[in-house]
């Protein structure tokens, strides 16, 4: 569902952008046309498989579970904005469609990373309980994270020509963004596949406290080295920001994950 819906996206930015020429807003009508596809086979699947019992029991879970993740979530929108907004208060118009064009280009990692996300976490539980599951997932997490180093290493080498091709020569300069920028989706690509440890133990109130260290550490440098250093600050700051959070949940996951 997730491929074949970023897959529609892309469709119908292109109706929309390249033949019917209504620019930004033909960016929001295909996102907006897509979603409501797509909302009816995933209302069937949830409707399938959910379960209208009450539980006072199972409510507090749920909640206990999924509160922290609610602030968690906007850190998350905070770190992906925060620099663009500050860019804006420092650089050039041009600079900050440099790095918004250069952005693009080095986050083509995220739509599969978000597909494979939402196929991980239930994958993770399940295997996680079974006879040799943490052997099972160390294996796939170690091809995974190759994999996703190769793709990176592909998106970095061709994201120069990619630039030349589709963007006029003012924008040929974004391409000095493209390669922290890859890296550091690369970088978030693992973390993906780290935080299902800390769901699976049910210490989601720790994915919270990791992403606000990391978003501090991403505001804080880029009010540091934005002004000085323009938008291959920002980019390099992404990445720092990325091993901050990458790091501290691979100590609480291996924390916690040795007393499950």
């Amino acid at each position: 569902f997730s491929v074949s819906q970023f897959l529609l996206r892309v469709l119908l930015n292109i109706v929309f952008v390249v033949f019917l020429q209504q620019g930004a807003a033909g960016i929001f009508r295909s996102f907006f046309l897509a979603n409501l596809v797509y909302a009816v086979p995933f209302a069937w699947v949830t409707l399938k498989n959910a379960s209208f019992e009450r539980s006072a029991l199972r409510l507090r879970q749920s909640v206990a579970f999924a509160l922290p993740l609610v602030p968690h979530r906007l850190s998350n929108w905070a770190l992906n904005v925060s620099d663009r907004i500050l860019l804006q208060n420092w650089v050039s118009l041009g600079d900050l469609g440099l790095y918004s064009m250069g952005y693009r280009v080095g986050m083509m990692l995220a739509a599969m990373l978000d597909a494979i996300n939402l196929a991980w976490a239930p994958f993770y539980f399940k295997t996680a309980q079974e006879h040799d599951g943490r052997g099972s997932l160390a294996r796939l997490v170690t091809y995974y994270v190759f994999a996703l180093m190769f793709l990176t290493l592909g998106v970095v080498l061709l994201s120069r020509e990619a630039i030349l091709v589709v963007a006029a020569p003012r924008f040929h300069p974004a391409a000095q963004v493209v390669p922290p920028v890859a890296f550091a989706y690369c970088l978030h690509g693992i973390y993906l596949a780290m935080v299902s440890g800390l769901s699976y133990v049910k210490q989601t109130k720790w994915i919270l406290a990791a992403t606000l260290v990391s978003a501090g550490v991403n505001v804080g440098l880029n009010l540091l080295l934005v002004w000085r250093y323009g938008i291959t600050a920002v980019a390099w700051v992404y990445v720092a920001s990325e091993v901050v959070l990458l790091a501290g949940y691979l100590h609480l996951a291996r924390r916690w994950w040795s007393g499950a």
